[in-house]
C-alpha cells in the first residue's frame, strides 16, 4: 500500500522486480519483473537500513541487521552525517562441507576435528556431503551448517531450508531458555570483519563431544542465543563510535522466531528495536529504501 514519506533521493527504484516510486508525497509500488536492479547486491543490507527506519523517523545515528537471501548478511549503520559503514559481513562459507573439513583439518580446529570424526561419524559424514550453493555468504548457510553438526541432517537430499527449520525446531524444545555458550569470534579477512566460522564450528563440535544428545536441545538455543548477545555487544561497540539510537531488523531469516526473540531481547535492552511495520522484512523495505540511497544511477 502507499505510504507517506518525506522526500526521497530517487524517483524510483526496483529490486528484485517490486518497483518502488515517488508520486503525490507517498511511496507507491507496483511489479516490473523485467525491470534490472536499479541497486547492487552488496548496497541492499543500505537498503534496508533505509527501508526499516521510514516508520520511525530515525535517520541520523541508526543500524541495521540484515540476515536474508537477496545478499550477505550484514550489520550497517549511519552516522550522524548520513555517512554509511558496514560493521559485519556473515562469513564467506565454502560451498561444500569436504571443502570445510579440508580446511578445519589444516587450520587449530584439526584436533577437535579428528576427534568429532572418531565419536560422531554420521554427522561427520553428513558434513562432507553439505551443499551450500548460493547461501554460503548468509546466515542460513552457517545455521546449515550448524544443523549438520548436531545431526538434524535426515538425507543427503536435505536442503538448506530444511536443516535451518531443523535447527529452530531443536532450539524451541528447550524449555528454560538456558543454553550453551557458543564461540562467534570475530576475525578480519579482506579488511572486513567477519565471523570466525572455522572457531564456531570448533565449539560446536567440542560440545557436541561432551554433551549428552538428549540435551541437544540446549544447544540448537545457545546457538541463537550467543549469536544474538554477540551482536549485542558489537552494537555497543558501533554505538561508541557512532552513536546508535535504533536498530531495525531486516532479512528473510528473521522469520526465525527464536533468534528474533533474543536478538530483540538482548539488543533491545539498551538500543530501541524499530521496523516499518508497512513494509516487508525482505522485499518492499529494499525497494523503498532504494530510494534514499545515495548512489549515483547510469
Amino acid at each position: 500500500m502507499p505510504f507517506k514519506s518525506v522526500e526521497p533521493l530517487h524517483d524510483q527504484a526496483c529490486i528484485n522486480g517490486l518497483n518502488a516510486y515517488w508520486s503525490k508525497r507517498r511511496i507507491r509500488f507496483d511489479y516490473q519483473p523485467n525491470h534490472s536492479n536499479d541497486a547492487p547486491a552488496h548496497t541492499l543490507p543500505i537498503c534496508a537500513l533505509h527501508g526499516g527506519m521510514l516508520e520511525s523517523g530515525v535517520g541520523r545515528h541508526s543500524a541495521a541487521i540484515y540476515f536474508g537471501r537477496y545478499c550477505a548478511g550484514e550489520i550497517v549503520s549511519q552516522d550522524k552525517f548520513t555517512r554509511t559503514d558496514t560493521f559485519l559481513v556473515m562469513p564467506n562459507l565454502p560451498r561444500s562441507g569436504s571443502e570445510m573439513i579440508a580446511t578445519l583439518a589444516a587450520g587449530e580446529q584439526a584436533e577437535v576435528l579428528a576427534k568429532f570424526k572418531h565419536q560422531i561419524p554420521v554427522s561427520y559424514n553428513a558434513l562432507n556431503k553439505l551443499v551450500l550453493n548460493e547461501c554460503n555468504d548468509q546466515l542460513s548457510g552457517l545455521f546449515a551448517l550448524a544443523a549438520i553438526i548436531l545431526g538434524l541432517s535426515k538425507s543427503s537430499q536435505d536442503n538448506v531450508q530444511y536443516l535451518n527449520d531443523a535447527l529452530i525446531a531443536k532450539s524451541l524444545q528447550n524449555a528454560d531458555n538456558k543454553g550453551h555458550r557458543v564461540d562467534f569470534s570475530l576475525d578480519m579477512v579482506d579488511s572486513q570483519r567477519t565471523i570466525d566460522w572455522a572457531k564456531m564450528v570448533g565449539s560446536l563440535m567440542s560440545f557436541c563431544l561432551v554433551v549428552d544428545e538428549v540435551d541437544y536441545d540446549k544447544l540448537a538455543f545457545g546457538i541463537m542465543d550467543s549469536l544474538a548477545d554477540y551482536i549485542a555487544n558489537w552494537i555497543e561497540r558501533m554505538d561508541e563510535t557512532t552513536g546508535i539510537k535504533a536498530v531495525t531488523l531486516a532479512g528473510s531469516d528473521f522469520a526465525n522466531e527464536v533468534l528474533a526473540d533474543r536478538i530483540c531481547l538482548r539488543v533491545g535492552k539498551n538500543f530501541p528495536i524499530v521496523v516499518n511495520r508497512k513494509l516487508e522484512l525482505d522485499g518492499s523495505n529494499l525497494s523503498a529504501g532504494a530510494l534514499f540511497l545515495k548512489m549515483r544511477r547510469r
